[in-house]
């Protein structure tokens, strides 16, 4: 049986962490840019390494690869609840990084 608050706790989680933008935080905290505003606008991995480098496109990737885990990881805490929490999860991280 699916327990919907937490069902909806899991998505509300997995949907606050895809939409924390690594790429515009680090760009601002250590280079003082908006990475926003270089190469193809875009805040992910690739524009991170083309406009600030091997090491801050890494860390950009590194970043965003445990939020996607982190969410994966709070999804399968709630496993024995209904596999329809799994999912919620992955679909709601998945959903922020298209749209937000």
């Amino acid at each position: 049986m699916v327990h919907f608050p937490i069902l909806i706790l899991v998505f509300a989680i997995a949907f606050f962490l895809g939409s924390i933008p690594n790429g515009v935080i680090i760009g601002k905290v250590f280079f003082k840019t908006d990475i926003r505003k270089q190469g193809s606008g875009n805040i992910g991995t690739t524009n991170a390494i083309r406009a600030m480098g091997k090491k801050c496109g890494y860390a950009v990737f590194l970043l965003d690869f445990g939020k996607g885990l982190l969410s994966g990881v709070l999804a399968n805490i709630s496993w024995r609840l209904s596999f329809l929490v799994y999912l919620m999860g992955f679909f709601s991280i998945v959903l922020c990084v298209i749209f937000v």
